[in-house]
């Protein structure tokens, strides 16, 4: 999980030829409410108005154990006067880069991005040690733990990134001074790895974070967490590695590691297609992604009532069906398209939905009423707990549509769902 982040040091403007530079401040930041810088010291009032207004593309900084940090889009919240003439200048800092300056937006540009997400582990099905039990007659003695580090597995090759799903042994130190015979500590972490054909700007590629995270979410069948996110490059003969920072959004800091056995699908059932099924995401998202938004919002929000997850869920259904079928204007029908799906996936959906129409029918009249207040549909509108039932359905048909879009066949969606639509 992103940890916070409390840096005291000296900032400044990269571009500005005014007084702030090398002004001392303290930098926070958690994953919840982001990043605040505040500067510490004696500004004329001018100084103090401009500031409170003003949005700086980027400060810069070094920290008092000498590391430099480099700061995007940073908008004035205001100042707070203190005693002895002294005043604080706060700054929300949308992104924290730990590790490089960088002198301007324009130069932020990696060769590789490495993320982690919660539940990658799982999805992915990698296994990082062999364990044989040592045996001696009947009796187990005692065991032996090999760390074992897998080649990494291709997920995407496109013209501008290539993808790879890789893992690394995070372990204590185990030689002079540490006591072996108690206890040793080993982690096996699991990240994408982007490759960039040509170094890419970063605040350009943030889509290609945005459609692993949406299918990621996709895949498990629940919200997940980003636990980690760098970016390297290369200056002279050295390797940069920084260390990337920004607020998540929604409640995604609440995502738990979801066992494989309750996800949609996993990497090793989809494998031979996964890149493709990618590519695909990436490739309707350009048209898709106020869609994907609809859908993912409800999963991230941090709270929503019922009626309003409902509204999300069959507006993003209208708005994929649309697209999918080229509808517009008084076109499209939702009554009638709601009966299609479900009677299209017929052998799987009808494990819950016994009758298409019905479902169809209740569904629309409940938007009509929710979304305009007709009174005269209140008495049919569905509420409580049949309202959350044709929500779980109206989610799980989306799901069905979005993998059928992206590429997976009729068979593989019928072993995908087979348990989604009894649970």
């Amino acid at each position: 999980m992103i940890e916070p982040l409390d840096f005291m040091g000296a900032w400044w403007d990269p571009l500005s030829q005014e007084n702030i530079r090398g002004t001392y401040g303290r930098l926070t930041f958690s994953p919840e409410r982001g990043a605040l810088l505040e500067l510490f010291g004696q500004f004329d009032l001018g100084t103090i108005f401009r500031k409170h207004a003003e949005t700086l593309p980027q400060l810069i900084g070094v920290t008092t154990a000498g590391k430099h940090i480099t700061l995007c889009n940073c908008s004035g919240r205001g100042a707070t006067f203190v005693e002895h003439g002294l005043q604080v200048l706060q700054y929300d800092v949308e992104t924290v880069l730990v590790g490089a300056h960088f002198e301007s937006i324009e130069n932020i540009a990696f060769e590789r991005i490495d993320v982690q997400y919660s539940s990658l582990f799982e999805w992915a099905g990698i296994e990082g040690f062999n364990i044989e039990l040592l045996r001696e007659g009947n009796e187990i003695r005692g065991s032996r733990v090999e760390m074992v580090k897998p080649d990494t597995i291709p997920f995407h090759d496109g013209p501008d990134y290539r993808i790879g799903i890789t893992s690394y042994h995070d372990s204590l130190p185990v030689g002079f001074g540490m006591d072996r015979r108690r206890s040793v500590a080993v982690t096996h972490n699991v990240y994408f790895q982007i490759d960039f054909t040509t170094p890419q700007l970063f605040h350009e590629k943030l889509d290609a974070l945005y459609y692993l995270e949406t299918l990621m979410s996709l895949a498990v069948g629940d919200r997940v967490r980003m636990n980690e996110l760098e970016g390297f490059l290369t200056r002279g003969e050295k390797q940069i590695r920084v260390n990337i920072y920004y607020k998540q959004l929604g409640n995604a800091l609440t995502a738990d590691d979801i066992p494989a056995q309750r996800m949609l699908f996993t990497y090793p059932a989809l494998a031979p297609q996964l890149g493709t099924m990618f590519g695909n995401w990436v490739a309707f998202g350009q048209d898709l992604y106020p869609m994907y938004d609809q859908f993912f919002s409800v999963r991230y929000a941090a709270s929503m009532y019922i009626e309003s997850e409902f509204l999300a869920m069959i507006q993003a259904f209208e708005s994929l069906t649309r697209y999918l079928k080229n509808l517009s204007g008084n076109d499209f029908d939702m009554e009638h398209e709601l009966q299609d799906v479900v009677q299209r996936h017929q052998a799987i959906t009808s494990r819950t939905i016994t009758d298409a129409a019905q479902f169809a029918r209740d569904a629309t009249m409940s938007r009509h009423y929710y979304s305009h207040r007709n009174l005269r549909q209140r008495r049919i509108a569905k509420s409580g707990l049949d309202l959350i039932n044709i929500t779980i359905s109206l989610e799980r048909l989306l799901e069905l549509e979005l993998l059928q879009m992206i590429g997976v066949q009729a068979d593989a969606l019928e072993n995908i769902f087979a348990l989604r639509w009894r649970s």
